[in-house]
């Protein structure tokens, strides 16, 4: 049996966690976008559905957070919302 490269280990724990982050700040962008669009909007129903939308990419972004004593890619745990 081969033992794992602890290099290359690393480097994909690294790669899930910036790729996590990123995906994170992209969900935020998008709920800023949502809630600029709903501040514009002068239907009442739309402009709820705009922000409810917002809200659910805020919380998308919250759940891509890494969490953990230390916040680090290596040393945190990405959480993962079921």
């Amino acid at each position: 049996m081969q033992i794992a490269n602890p290099r290359r280990t690393l480097g994909s724990v690294e790669f899930v966690a910036t790729a996590a982050s990123q995906r994170a700040a992209s969900y935020r962008e998008n709920a800023v976008h949502l809630s600029a669009l709903a501040d514009a909007e002068p239907i009442g129903r739309l402009r709820a559905q705009l922000l409810d939308l917002a809200d659910q990419y805020g919380e998308m972004a919250g759940s891509l957070e890494i969490s953990g004593p230390n916040k680090g890619p290596f040393l945190g745990v990405v959480k993962v919302k079921e």
